[in-house]
């Protein structure tokens, strides 16, 4: 049986993240984390764990900024963001999408999270990331 992939959202409260399971109130988004209803989280921050790690172990969700770089495609590496396109996870670089399929295939790949599109703005700048899908 798949693991349940977490949610990671920001709280409204006091801007911190949060982690768990998504749940829909009347007028709100909560985050649940066992043991305690969670806080209200901004529904514009919400991203789903895509199912892979990157090379330092951290979760990667949507809406991370990641920096690939992989033998068999890029002479140096490439910068861009998790987003979901017909259906599946994507990195959405400056002018093409990367699938973490490409990367797996590439065998000497690496992905590292370096920031996310809602506080590192700049980083999204820099890279002309080609906001959003």
């Amino acid at each position: 049986m798949e693991k349940i992939r977490p949610y990671r959202g920001k709280r409204k409260d006091n801007h911190t993240w949060i982690e768990g399971d998504l749940l829909h109130g009347e007028k709100e988004i909560f985050i649940y984390c066992s043991p305690h209803f969670g806080p209200i989280v901004d529904p514009d921050t919400i991203g789903q764990a895509v199912g892979y790690t990157d090379d330092n172990g951290n979760e990667i969700f949507s809406g991370d900024i990641v920096k690939v770089s992989t033998s068999q495609i890029f002479t140096d590496f490439a910068v861009g963001y998790i987003t979901m396109i017909d259906c599946k996870y994507v990195i959405k670089c400056q002018h093409y999408n990367l699938t973490f399929t490409e990367i797996n295939a590439a065998h000497h790949g690496s992905i590292e999270i370096i920031g996310n599109i809602y506080d590192d703005i700049a980083l999204v700048e820099q890279y002309n990331l080609p906001m959003f899908v």
